[in-house]
Order: C-alpha cells, then sequence, then structure tokens
C-alpha cells in the first residue's frame, strides 16, 4: 500500500490527545483492509518504552473491529530500523572512538596544555556528531577555517586570540581524529547515520513509514525527513501546539514546533479538544506582548474557576528527605485509590533513587525507565573494593568490605567464610590494631597461631589460605600499578585474571548488573583491540570509573504500575496520574547543554543546535507534561540545609499568573498531613509489634554460655548479667575502630612493649638489660629504656605529631619507673612478660584464659604485676569483690608448681609510679576462694536457666556499648 491515500503528511496532535490513541486510530483506518497482519508496517518512535503502550492500543484497536487477535506492526527506534542497512565499513564503537581521539590528543596536546584528556574528549566527540549529523564540513585549509570562525564572531582573525586556539584545536583534532578512524579503516557512528539515511532512501519505495515526535533531529534527518514527506512515503505525528503569534521569544510551546516544521514541511491537521487546561497553559505562557496581569485578569473573566483545581497540587517539601517521602506516599495513596499507570517525571537522579527505595519497601515494584548508573550497583561496588585493596595493599576498611561481600563467597560456604571473617576482623585488625599490607596481617595471624598452640589454631589456617588467595589474584594487577605505561587491552585483561582469582567473576556473572559489568568490560577489551592504547593506571582507572559512571542498568521488573522517568522519556506517554519531582530550576530547565566550543551566534551561523534549541525543546517536553495525566501533583524543595532552593522558572510563571487571576496555585495541604505523621511511613516488620519496654532479663541458651572466661568477661558478669549475655553470650561487642592515630589504648601496649624489651628482650627492639639493677648503674638503665622507647614509638611514623606527644609523655616517667625496680629487686626479680595463661581445672566445662603483664619471683612465691597506664580501680572495690581483676590473675597463675603470694597493680601516670593497690597473704587468699566460689555459682545458675538481668546502674551503664540493646531510657521511665 503507498500513502496517497493517507489525507495528511503530517499530523499535529494537540497536548490534550493522546498521541498514541491517534496513531492507533490513524493506522487501523488506512490499513483496515490488512487486520488482523500489520506486520508489514514500520513504526519509528522515539523511545522504545512506549511500545508496549502503543501495542495495548493497537489490539484493543483491533478487537473492537472484530478481530480476536493481532499481528503487531514493527515498533522501533531510528537507530534500530536504520541499523537494517549494510555498510561496506565497521563502525567504531563508544569505546573505540575515545580511544582513538585520545590518542589523537596526545600527540597535539601543545595545542591545549595541562587538563584531563577524557573530558576534553568528551566535549569534542560532542562536538563532532553535531558537525557530522549537521553536515558541517570542516575546510582542509586551517585558514579559511579561522576566516569562517572570526567572520561568525564578528572579529578579525588574530594569531593571538583565544578565538584562533580554538579554532585551531578543532581543526587540527578533527582531520587527526578522522585519519585516525582511516587508518583503522573504520567509520564513526554518525556517519554511519548518514550513510544509513542515504541508503534507506533507495530502498523505502511503497513501505509505509509512521514517525512519532522526532524531538532532537539533526540537519541530516530533517532533510531525510522531508525527501520522504515529499514522496509521501511517510506520516509524521507530532505532538504541540502552534501560537498564532508571529514573535517566538523565550522557551514557548510552540518554538520547536515552528523549528522542526520549517525544516521538513507545514502542518496540514491539527484539531483536537480546545480544553480549559489547555487554553489555560497557552495563555500562561503566551508568546505575545500582552502582559501577564492583563492575561490573567481576561482569562478569569472567561473562566471562574481554575482549571487547575482539583486536577494539580504542588507540594513545597522542606528537604530532600522530605520531598521523597511526598512522591512514596502519593504514590500509595493513588494505588489505593485504585489508580494505574502512575507516573513519576523527575531529573533529579538522587531523588528518583531515593524514591525507587522508599517504594519498593513498601514492596511497590517500580519501572524506572533510566536506571541508575553501574557505579551504584552493589556489583561495581565490590570491583571498587577489590581494586582498593590492590592499590594500597588491602587497608582494613574495603578489606572487610569485600570479604563480606556476598559476591566473594559462594552460598555453600557462607557461614564457614563468614566466620572466618569475623575472627579475622576481631582478633587480627580490631584486638592488634593491624590496618593494613598483607605481611601485616599474615604475621599477626601466625603469632596468633603460635601462642595457641597446642590448643589448637585451626581457624588461623582458613585466614592465611584467604589471604594466600587474595594475594595470588592481587598479583595480576602488580605489572600494571607497576609499570609507567601498559597497552589498555593488556590491563583489562589482568584485571579479569584477578577477578577470576579473587573469585568474583562467577558471583558477578549470577547477578544482573554484574553481567552487565562483565559486558561492559567486554567491550573496552574489544575496543583497546591489540598494543595501540597505552595508558598508566591512573588513565585506566579514569577511563573504568568513566564507564561504571556513564552507563546504567535497568533491572526487568513484572507487572508494575508505577514508572520513573527523565523528562525526554516522557514523551508519548500517558498516565492516570503523575508526579512531576524535583521541579527546581537545577533541574528545569536545568543546567545548560552547551558545549565548550564557540558561543551561540557562531553555532547558529555554522548551522549547529543552540541553547536557546536545547531550551526550547526541554520546554516543549515540560507543557505536555500538565495535560498527559488526570491527575498531576509537582514537587519541589524550597530549602536544603539552611540555603534556599529555588522552584523552576517554569512553575513560578504558572504560579505568578494563577494568583493574579484566582490566587495560590492549589497546595497539596491533606498529602503534608500525612506525611508528617509518622503513623503513615512503611515500616517493615516480620515479627509483631513489641511489648511495653521492662528490665531485661534474657536466659542464655546452653550453646552459647562461654567455655572460655577471661578476667574482663567475669568483671562484665559480675558489672552486669545483661552485659555479659549481649556481649560474651551472643558475641555482639561492637568493634573497636582501627586507630589510625595513636590513642591511650595503643599507648598502654607500647608500654608494655618497652618494659618486655627492658626486661626479657623483644625482636627488633634494642634490649634487654644485661647488667644487674642497681643505683650505681641507674643511669645506663635510664638511656636503655629510652632508646627502646624511640625505637618502639616511632618506627611505624618518625613524623606523626600523636607519637611523639604519647613518647614524651612515657620518657618522662622512664627516670620514676627505673628507680621503683631499683627498689623492687630488693625483694624480687622479673621471671616473665607478657605470659599466656589457661586453667580448666577451677570450673567445670570452663576454661580460664588471659595474658599475664609480668610474673616476678621472690622468697614467698610468685607476684603478679598488672600494668597500668590509666584508670585503676580502687582498693575498697577490690576487697568488696567488686573489681576482680587482682584476684581473678592470682587464680589464673597459680599451679602445680608455682604458688602466688601476691598481686598488685603498677600504676605509671601522671608523672608517678606507684602500687596503689596490693594483695597478699590471707587477705589475698580469701579473695581467691570468693571469686572461685562465686564463679563456680555463676556458671551454674546460666545451665541452669537463670535470668541475666539488667541491674541499671548508673556506674556501669555510664561505659556501656550495649545500651541500644537493652533500652535503659525506656524501662527506666
Amino acid at each position: 500500500m503507498t500513502l496517497e491515500a493517507a489525507p495528511h503528511a503530517i499530523v499535529l496532535i494537540p497536548f490534550s490527545d493522546d498521541p498514541l490513541q491517534r496513531l492507533t486510530h490513524h493506522l487501523l483506518e488506512h490499513h483496515a483492509h490488512q487486520l488482523p497482519d500489520l506486520t508489514s508496517t514500520t513504526i519509528l518512535v522515539p523511545d522504545v518504552q512506549v511500545a508496549p503502550q502503543l501495542r495495548r492500543h493497537l489490539l484493543d484497536g483491533a478487537i473492537q473491529r472484530g478481530h480476536a487477535a493481532l499481528l503487531s506492526p514493527r515498533i522501533l527506534t531510528l537507530g534500530e530500523w536504520l541499523e537494517q542497512f549494510p555498510l561496506n565499513e565497521p563502525v567504531v564503537g563508544q569505546y573505540g572512538r575515545e580511544l582513538i581521539l585520545i590518542e589523537a590528543l596526545r600527540a597535539h596536546q601543545a595545542l591545549f596544555g595541562a587538563g584531563s584528556l577524557w573530558t576534553l574528549a568528551d566535549a569534542l566527540l560532542d562536538l563532532f556528531d553535531e558537525l557530522t549529523l549537521n553536515q558541517v564540513g570542516l575546510p582542509d585549509n586551517l585558514l579559511h577555517f579561522q576566516r569562517r570562525i572570526a567572520q561568525a564572531y564578528g572579529r578579525v582573525a588574530d594569531s593571538h586570540t583565544a578565538m584562533e586556539m580554538e579554532t585551531r584545536l578543532v581543526h587540527t583534532l578533527w582531520h587527526a581524529w578522522h585519519v585516525q578512524l582511516r587508518d583503522s579503516k573504520q567509520i564513526d557512528a554518525a556517519t554511519a547515520t548518514l550513510l544509513r539515511l542515504r541508503a534507506s532512501l533507495q530502498t523505502v519505495h511503497h513501505a509505509p513509514l509512521y514517525l512519532l515526535d522526532p524531538c532532537g533531529r539533526s540537519r541530516a534527518e530533517h532533510e531525510w525527513l522531508r525527501a520522504l514527506l515529499e514522496r509521501n512515503q511517510a506520516v509524521l505525528f507530532v505532538q504541540g501546539e502552534l501560537a498564532s503569534s508571529e514573535k517566538h521569544e523565550g522557551y514557548l510551546p510552540d518554538r520547536w514546533m515552528q523549528k522542526l516544521l520549517q525544516d521538513v514541511a507545514p502542518a496540514t491537521s491539527g484539531h483536537g479538544e480546545d480544553t480549559p487546561l489547555s487554553r489555560l497553559l497557552h495563555s500562561v505562557y503566551d508568546p505575545s506582548e500582552i502582559p501577564m496581569r492583563d492575561r490573567a485578569v481576561i482569562f478569569q473573566r472567561k473562566c471562574a474557576e481554575s482549571p487547575l483545581q482539583g486536577h494539580m497540587e504542588i507540594f513545597s517539601a522542606d528537604n530532600a528527605e522530605h520531598e521523597a517521602r511526598a512522591v512514596e506516599t502519593q504514590v500509595r495513596l493513588w494505588l489505593l485509590e485504585g489508580r494505574r499507570d502512575i507516573g513519576i517525571v523527575t531529573e533529579n537522579r538522587r531523588l528518583a533513587r531515593r524514591v525507587r527505595a522508599l517504594l519498593e519497601r513498601a514492596n511497590i515494584q517500580v519501572n524506572d525507565a533510566a536506571g541508575w548508573a553501574l557505579s551504584t550497583t552493589s556489583a561495581a561496588a565490590v570491583v571498587e573494593r577489590w581494586l582498593e585493596c590492590v592499590e594500597e595493599d588491602f587497608p582494613w576498611r574495603p578489606l572487610l568490605d569485600l570479604l563480606k561481600s556476598p559476591f566473594f563467597f559462594s552460598e555453600d560456604e557462607r557461614t564457614t567464610h563468614l566466620s572466618t571473617v569475623y575472627r579475622f576482623e576481631q582478633q587480627i585488625v580490631h584486638n592488634d590494631n593491624i590496618g593494613s599490607g598483607l605481611a601485616r596481617y599474615r604475621a599477626g595471624i601466625v603469632k596468633r597461631q603460635q601462642l595457641l598452640k597446642p590448643h589448637g589454631g585451626s581457624d588461623y589456617l582458613l585466614m592465611l589460605e584467604l589471604l594466600d588467595r587474595l594475594e595470588k589474584a592481587a598479583k595480576w594487577l602488580s605489572p600494571c600499578i607497576a609499570e609507567s605505561s601498559l597497552d589498555a587491552g593488556r590491563m583489562i585483561d589482568l584485571l579479569q585474571a584477578s577477578l577470576r582469582d579473587a573469585g568474583l567473576v562467577a558471583s558477578l556473572g549470577k547477578d544482573a548488573a554484574g553481567v552487565r559489568l562483565i559486558d561492559e568490560l567486554q567491550q573496552m577489551r574489544s575496543a583497546a583491540g591489540g598494543d595501540r592504547y597505552p595508558m598508566d593506571w591512573q588513565e585506566f582507572r579514569t577511563w573504568l570509573g568513566r564507564t561504571f559512571e556513564r552507563y546504567n542498568f535497568r533491572p526487568q521488573v513484572n507487572g508494575h504500575t508505577v514508572h520513573m522517568m527523565s523528562l525526554a522519556q516522557s514523551t508519548m506517554h500517558r498516565f492516570d496520574a503523575l508526579i512531576l519531582a524535583g521541579a527546581e530550576q537545577e533541574y528545569l530547565p536545568g543546567a545548560e547543554n552547551t558545549s565548550p566550543f564557540f558561543n551561540d551566534h557562531v553555532r547558529r551561523t555554522l548551522g549547529l543546535p543552540t541553547r536557546e534549541l536545547h531550551l526550547a525543546k526541554r520546554f516543549h517536553l515540560f507543557r505536555r507534561l500538565p495535560e498527559s495525566a488526570r491527575q498531576l501533583l509537582i514537587t519541589h524543595r524550597h530549602e536544603e540545609n539552611g540555603e534556599e532552593v529555588l522552584i523552576s522558572p517554569w512553575i513560578e510563571i504558572l504560579g505568578a499568573f494563577h494568583r493574579l487571576a484566582w490566587g495560590e496555585l492549589p497546595k497539596a495541604v491533606s498529602l503534608r498531613l500525612l506525611v508528617d505523621a509518622p503513623a503513615s511511613e512503611v515500616a517493615r516488620r516480620d515479627a509483631p509489634l513489641p511489648a511495653i519496654e521492662s528490665r531485661p532479663a534474657p536466659m542464655l541458651p546452653q550453646k552459647q554460655i562461654p567455655r572460655i572466661i577471661s578476667a574482663s568477661s567475669y568483671q562484665q558478669l559480675i558489672d552486669c548479667p545483661y552485659l555479659f549475655f549481649a556481649a560474651r553470650g551472643l558475641r555482639l561487642a561492637p568493634p573497636d575502630t582501627i586507630r589510625e592515630a595513636l590513642e591511650k589504648a595503643d599507648y598502654g601496649q607500647k608500654v608494655h612493649r618497652c618494659l618486655q624489651a627492658f626486661h626479657d628482650g623483644l625482636e627488633n627492639l634494642p634490649g634487654p638489660i644485661g647488667f644487674p639493677l642497681s643505683t650505681a648503674n641507674r643511669n645506663n638503665a635510664i638511656e636503655l629504656l629510652l632508646e627502646i622507647a624511640d625505637a618502639e614509638f616511632l618506627h611505624d611514623s618518625t613524623s606523626r605529631f600523636e607519637n611523639r606527644a604519647w613518647l614524651k609523655r612515657w620518657q618522662a616517667l622512664i627516670p620514676a619507673y627505673i628507680d621503683w625496680q631499683i627498689e623492687r629487686t630488693r625483694e624480687w626479680h622479673v621471671l616473665h612478660h607478657e605470659e599466656l595463661c589457661e586453667r580448666s581445672d577451677v570450673i567445670d566445662s570452663i576454661v580460664l584464659h588471659g595474658r599475664l603483664d609480668r610474673l616476678d619471683q621472690g622468697k614467698k612465691g610468685v607476684a603478679v604485676v598488672d600494668y597500668k597506664t590509666g584508670i585503676v580501680a580502687k582498693k575498697g572495690d577490690v576487697l568488696q569483690g567488686e573489681a576482680i581483676q587482682l584476684p581473678f590473675y592470682a587464680l589464673l597463675a597459680e599451679n602445680n608448681v608455682r604458688h602466688v603470694s601476691q598481686v598488685e597493680f603498677l600504676r605509671m601516670d601522671e608523672g608517678k609510679v606507684a602500687t596503689p593497690v596490693v594483695l597478699e597473704g590471707e587477705e589475698l587468699e580469701q579473695l581467691q576462694k570468693a571469686i572461685r566460689g562465686r564463679l563456680d555459682v555463676l556458671v551454674e545458675q546460666m545451665r541452669t536457666g537463670t535470668l541475666l538481668h539488667a541491674w541499671g546502674d548508673e556506674k556501669t551503664c555510664g561505659r556501656c556499648k550495649m545500651e541500644g540493646l537493652c533500652r535503659r531510657q525506656m524501662w527506666r521511665l
């Protein structure tokens, strides 16, 4: 069939009409004799997102005409349709053309100096596409091009002006890029589009083409469309209205239409319902010179009630989260009312992500047409964490994120793996305060493994195997980081090999976003080819990061009724209800989409799109939204972080007109009340709501009763049984923060190591003292301990101020310690430091465990010395059994071969070295017996199901980290 029977080549559809319904009616009328088979018909749409809705309309129309089914026409975008026309040369992809231009930029870096090659490449490729598609050729002679640009600027060409530098840059790189393309025997995508447009004109004869709203077409596409229309081989459907005024200043709804129709052909059809809403919007954005006040008064006289009443509301949010809650709440309200095809149109992708998360929390699936950047997916996050680990020698934060990621382990090894990672985090990272370095982690593991012999250490073997796996995978990337330059393709190969050995490739292949990520890596590899594109590691990371940021991922969503899209994607869509979210100046009209090359006057002279045309296109898209739905909500923020946020000028104009005619725009008052009410927020709970809080008193399950008791865990049991339950029984003790600067706890550890090196000796530190300590050699002893202190405190970072400050504090105490030790040698001599002790013969099935700072030998037996560089328990608390550390250590240290006759705290703080608490003789024996008996009773009570109450003691609660679990503030009311 030819289109000679079609009454009009261009159909102009008012904003109040449904363009898909109009196309459906037109197509079924002119192809009624072909029904139900429309496979010979082709429809070109601006976005394939409209295809399902268009097919539904066609099927409904066919059913009304007596057909139970329909063979659908082909529904494609112009780009998809053009791909059917073969080319003689391969088309370079996006990655390939970037690499080609980057190479050209490197060869001509003198033209632009320092700066990001990738940013400049982006701007140049956009410009080159515009030049190609708008058929603007650059002459071979640079001088001719400079004269042309100078004339457009209205200046005289000058070799020293910025204009001359700009034209030289564009001209040189344009030709260099095309030379590179010719040498590689490829053509760019824009050139391919030109060739295919021309080829299609030779092929399309009688096949009917229907085109929907070609918003954003270039000169080449306009010429192609004009040729089809002149040959009566196409019907063009365009939505919009043409004003009667001949002036078209500003962002008017007809500005874009005038440009389009001027390029292709005059419209010959445009009838639709003239609704009060369409008349209002036309009057609001009237291009004439009639003042707004006069237009508002005239319109109000004709229409006493605002057409927006009952159709549109506006919600002014306090901040971004408030706005997201408003959008989510309104969607839920509409769904409860039975609305279908709910639309959310926004240019604010951060708001879109938050709204989608809130809706999914309410079990509402959202079809996000734009999707989200690969960089925001968990698949990209685990790859980024892996690269951070390799680059920075496995710092603890990204390392733990990597190890805990579900991409890093298979489901069948989940329990064992997470247990190993937990122990690694607690014992190696937090307890030993090791913050980076595979070698340091491994040394810490080996040290703990040796200390536990012969009691076992299988967990540490798993840790070492895990580190071996990481080290093997990381070695693939060593050449990339070490070499000053390496081929891009080789880098991708090495990256993929490292991901494979890390176990990430297989797990990424089971995730939809991971599959997309791997596919992008493959495309990057194909574009890099052979040894053609050398890069350093930083350049490669930039290239990879750009990929993750620029390419989006869209998950498959079934059964959705909520559609989220950008302004451009909303064209042709109709909704039961619509939310225009993020209606701020920042997004509507948004940032200027202008090229850094040439101003608007020059671009207009060359025949390139201008900023004015760009804004006109966006306004055209915005203008149709109020009439594309039965009900409309507009949301915006009026403030963020104390700063005013400007509303879109397009909404501001509408509001100003409305105030002059009827008063303020209708506000979403009821919606605000709902959003501000806590009860309206969705909360997902898998258990019933909790009862009124009471003092917690849980029973510890038998399997959770600790088999190892240390002095600190016993102290927790005394301080608060609930604290013991949470921290030791359930193992919920929060991890310590890795201390990158020296803190009080680290200071105490270093003092311990200094004294151990002084008395016993430690690897890599001076010492031990090789002579009997006395008053005569006091100064020599002080000098040795000072030397040890320097080595211990400053071996990590000689320039760190905090280390030096703590060192000064310890150095000031060293003479006092030596004096105390000299006095001490009259009755005691040092046996051991940092002795790990365990006893399993005190309480049935319980192992007492601890590390003793120091053991001394004297005539009466053994003395335990506990070094204190901070707070020390009061002697009264020790004697009353409230502070159990000293008698517990005596119990722990005593065995068949030694008798503990004395335990004491050695406090080294505030410029003094003294023993504020000393237990010996009968006093010590009674306390030992008492804490042993009490521990026996407490363990037995736990075994028989005695409740572990929360005491609510002010002193204990003041330093407790389990407050969020016991909720003391609730039950103490």
